[in-house]
């Protein structure tokens, strides 16, 4: 911990008493656990950097998201869909991603990389569709919400994203695209 705190934490001129900032320290639940304890031992040290206190514990919960992805990947792959265009498994025949039909709990990071990428393509195909754009390029943003306060941009940008929740996510078909209310 020592070594982290040294290299990684931001530190002033008065190295050894001053930190910039924080860095957050993260792991498992036994890391954190340990982290704090390494703290707690050291809570009489002379200075900030003896009490390691340039570093915050953090669980992040790794096997929970592990378990999380193995959930959804189970609702979503299935090798009997591999010929039905654009479903995950389709996809993953098409893009050559062996990875993405391994067992999540087995190859979390490569089914993970794969879920990620498949969805943000689903993301993009639905926003170009939804506002009517032929290219990626396509400008979408009126000019008069480009020149608008920051609230109405939130506004649009909201009501877009609530359009597209709608028709895509709970299938409201009888949400128009946004060039059919400009």
């Amino acid at each position: 911990m020592e070594h982290i705190q040294e290299n990684y934490v931001p530190q002033g001129n008065q190295r050894k008493s001053n930190f910039i900032d924080k860095v957050f320290f993260g792991g498992d639940q036994l890391t954190e656990e340990r982290c704090r304890n390494a703290q707690l031992g050291r809570a009489d040290g002379e200075n900030a950097s003896e009490r390691l206190e340039g570093l915050k514990p953090k669980n992040e919960d790794w096997h929970c998201f592990r378990i999380g992805y193995q959930m959804m990947i189970s609702l979503i792959r299935k090798a009997a869909s591999a010929r039905d265009i654009g479903s995950f498994y389709a996809n993953a025949n098409v893009t050559s991603n062996h990875n993405a039909k391994k067992d999540v709990m087995d190859n979390y990071n490569e089914v993970k990389d794969f879920f990620k990428h498949h969805l943000d393509s689903y993301v993009v195909a639905a926003s170009m569709e939804h506002l009517s754009m032929t290219d990626v390029d396509d400008a979408v943003v009126p000019n008069h919400i480009k020149g608008a306060p920051l609230q109405v941009q939130r506004d649009w940008l909201l009501t877009i994203c609530s359009e597209m929740v709608d028709k895509f996510i709970t299938m409201d078909r009888s949400v128009g695209t946004v060039s059919d209310e400009l």
